[in-house]
């Protein structure tokens, strides 16, 4: 699924209120032998900082993900 097809069914809310989710952006970097992971949530309005941000140790960023992935197919079964 590209990330068109989906992207004006999204809402998120930032420290502004309520947006659509127009895009996303990972980065990732080591800090020693840890690894880091920045998760950006865009709108289409242009900011100097994404209004949601998830950052922290790549294995918790994606125990997280994971986490929410089984979550969200739990509500819709």
């Amino acid at each position: 699924m590209s990330q068109g097809s989906y992207t004006s069914q999204i809402n998120c809310k930032g420290r502004n209120g309520w947006f659509k989710f127009h895009k996303h952006q990972v980065y990732s970097w080591k800090i020693g032998t840890a690894s880091v992971v920045l998760i950006d949530v865009h709108s289409k309005q242009k900011g100097k900082e994404a209004p949601v941000v998830i950052g922290g140790p790549q294995d918790k960023i994606i125990a997280l993900l994971e986490l929410m992935l089984a979550e969200a197919r739990k509500e819709a079964s």
